[in-house]
């Protein structure tokens, strides 16, 4: 039943209950019988008339509902006056007595705002979205961690192919060496470096007659080794020192897996030092470099 039918009502019907807050603010419902109406309340068989006043403030009550009581008290023929029930209030309740008027459906309207305007997000950037710089920096941690892996196993992928052409070659395993003719060439390493030499013109090739055969058996042996490099990699340092002396014209210089070329990206420093032309290395840079030691 809602409250606007109970105020026009006089009497309580026995399937009516009375619902509010008791003085501690619980939720009651107060069925009629616990009213005391009915046989014996009025001293005969008829039902007693319920008395019904409104207040706002509980304390100065009148007979008829208006806007703004917030609560009622009841009494049966003549009886005492029960204590302050607070009414129920629906929102609709509130808006009215707000100063509003209308219907139910006028009030649910009110409470659709205007419609906003379109956002501008023309000028917004990634950065100003909450949480992205922080995701940024996890996707450049995961790269550089990433790319450290990959150029380290770049770097060793690229020296064990270099090194496994060479690697227990006897020179009957070449088939070039059982069919060469007059016109062919060999390249020998002599006291001044490598040097290409045709087979017909090898007799009479003064330097490759002086050439020591000590010489020509360490240069395969150690034919486009590994050799570690000296230096600061600290992002302004170009220049670093070989471990140990290698042939001029026989460098392989890598930078991260790539490699360089001599004279263009790097010297040759007597054999004993490179210099980087146009790259300073970091700290995190990988350098290697592969040549025929002396």
């Amino acid at each position: 039943m809602k409250f606007s039918d109970f105020l026009a009502k006089t009497l309580l019907a026995d399937t009516d209950w009375l619902v509010g807050y008791d003085e501690n603010g619980k939720y009651i419902r107060v069925p009629k019988s616990a009213l005391g109406i009915g046989a014996g309340a009025s001293g005969g068989g008829g039902s007693a008339t319920v008395a019904v006043q409104y207040s706002a403030n509980s304390e100065s009550w009148h007979d008829s509902y208006t806007a703004g009581d917030n609560y009622m008290r009841i009494k049966a023929g003549g009886g005492a006056w029960s204590g302050a029930i607070r009414l129920c209030v629906s929102a609709y309740d509130i808006w009215l007595r707000q100063g509003n008027s209308g219907s139910e459906a006028d009030f649910l309207a009110s409470l659709k705002g205007e419609d906003g305007e379109g956002a501008d997000i023309g000028s917004l950037q990634l950065s100003d979205i909450g949480g992205y710089t922080e995701f940024l920096k996890q996707v450049n941690t995961t790269l550089a961690n990433a790319k450290d892996a990959i150029l380290a196993e770049v770097t060793e992928t690229a020296v064990r192919e270099v090194m496994n052409q060479y690697k227990e070659l006897q020179m009957e395993d070449f088939k070039e060496v059982r069919s060469l003719s007059d016109d062919d060439y060999i390249t020998i390493v002599t006291a001044d470096g490598l040097r290409k030499v045709k087979l017909d013109n090898l007799a009479s090739n003064v330097a490759v007659r002086n050439v020591s055969i000590d010489s020509l058996a360490k240069s395969v042996d150690n034919q486009l080794s590994q050799i570690y490099l000296n230096g600061e990699q600290d992002g302004k340092n170009v220049t670093f020192t070989t471990a140990s002396a290698f042939m001029a014209g026989t460098s392989h210089l890598f930078l991260n897996g790539q490699r360089l070329v001599a004279g263009t990206d790097y010297t040759e420093n007597n054999g004993r030092s490179v210099t980087l032309l146009n790259y300073t290395p970091e700290a995190s840079d990988n350098i290697t470099l592969i040549a025929v030691k002396k």
